[in-house]
């Protein structure tokens, strides 16, 4: 089991293969963007401050720290993508990396990307822990050129009423 990481501002894509490590991260995740019930927490905390499973005492160390956190609870290893050429998800000059927001107002696109090449491209950890390969490789080529066709009819494209 592992837990790939993308941050839509830097190229890299890193991955945790540990047990502990998924859990603590994927965990702080949760919490960091509110999808867990904090009441449970607030309402049982001695059940979760005093450690009763290591999970529990795990949640409660994170939950503790959520906003005073910097970075994830541990760093994740660096991972390369077997890409072998532009997909428009990857880096255009560095095959083997994310593409990049360029404004601030493209996270939630560059999220997309990621959500894309995850879906469609299906990863999964090379032997060698520092490359991930695509099953689905040519459907994940076909998808981001059917998609850039579409974004470029949607935003070049007018009706005669436009102009």
């Amino acid at each position: 089991r592992c837990m790939l990481y993308y941050d839509p501002t830097d190229s890299s894509v890193g991955v945790w293969t540990r047990e502990g490590d998924v859990f603590k991260n994927a965990c702080y995740f949760l919490m960091k963007c509110n999808y867990g019930d904090n009441n449970h927490i607030i309402e049982n905390e001695k059940y979760y401050r005093n450690g009763s499973t290591p999970l529990a005492k795990t949640v409660w160390k994170i939950w503790k720290d959520i906003h005073s956190m910097k970075r994830t609870p541990t760093r994740p290893d660096p991972v390369r993508l077997n890409l072998k050429k532009w997909l428009f998800v990857n880096g255009e000059r560095d095959f083997g990396a994310m593409s990049t927001q360029l404004t601030d107002c493209t996270c939630y696109f560059q999220t997309y990307l990621f959500a894309l090449l995850c879906k469609v491209g299906k990863p999964s950890l090379n032997r060698d822990g520092r490359t991930l390969d695509f099953r689905d490789a040519p459907l994940l080529e076909a998808a981001t050129i059917r998609m850039s066709k579409f974004l470029l009819t949607f935003f070049v494209n007018h009706d005669d009423g436009d102009k």
